[in-house]
């Protein structure tokens, strides 16, 4: 599939490149608003750190040896709910689960961490907003790596010209 159509079908524009290779630059997450239901439900996503990234798997691990993760699917939902946890910023204008961030977050015992608190707000939501909200994430995810590949080649460079 040619890079035009990967674009067009994400919908990617010039102004999401340039502030995708901003944030590529200065090291920051890269981040976007999604709207749902006609514009009715607003959420930012936003990209993860490496440390984010790897705090996501030592929870994980940590599951499994606690037998929290007994099965494929079980494992799924929690990768999935600990890194939406991490990557939404806000939800119709109001900040997601500020009180909890790896720097303040206090641990309740051994097996608990600020991933998994931040995973435990999902637990109260309706099944069809949680799968809206992470169908919106996955949009998001792939439109993250399609910017990744468009900020690497030649093309790109063209619109500055």
């Amino acid at each position: 599939m040619s890079e035009e159509i990967v674009e067009k079908e994400m919908n990617i524009s010039e102004e999401d490149k340039i502030a995708f290779f901003k944030c590529f630059l200065g090291d920051t997450p890269y981040e976007e608003e999604y709207s749902l239901f006609d514009g009715k439900f607003k959420i930012v996503f936003r990209t993860m750190t490496t440390k984010q990234t790897t705090d996501v798997f030592n929870q994980l691990r940590q599951a499994q040896i606690n037998s929290e993760l007994t099965n494929d699917p079980n494992y799924i939902v929690a990768l999935t709910n600990f890194r939406l946890g991490l990557c939404i910023v806000s939800i119709d204008g109001v900040p997601f689960a500020t009180d909890i961030d790896e720097d303040t977050y206090k641990p309740t015992d051994a097996y608990d961490s600020y991933i998994k608190a931040k995973a435990a707000n999902f637990k109260s939501w309706p099944i069809f907003k949680l799968s809206a909200i992470v169908d919106a994430f996955k949009k998001f995810e792939h439109k993250v790596v399609a910017l990744t590949d468009a900020i690497q080649t030649e093309n790109f460079w063209i619109a500055a010209k």
